[in-house]
């Protein structure tokens, strides 16, 4: 730790520091994007779930009406 911080060094630890946020920050950012992308997913198949009910719910009543 002393030689980190050492004046020849603090440039380097800088450049650390930064290198280390700079990942974290990327590494969020495609971990919200993935996040997203299953939300969106699961938007998708859910109203395509509701929509097959609605049809199915028409349909009965529909034979329901001519019976």
């Amino acid at each position: 730790m002393q030689e980190i911080w050492s004046p020849a060094h603090v440039n380097d630890s800088f450049d650390l520091w930064c290198s280390f946020w700079q990942d974290a920050f990327l590494d969020y950012s495609k971990d919200a994007g993935r996040m997203a992308d299953i939300g969106s997913s699961i938007a998708a198949k859910a109203a395509k779930r509701v929509h097959g009910e609605e049809k199915l719910f028409a349909d009965n009543l529909a034979a329901q009406t001519v019976v």
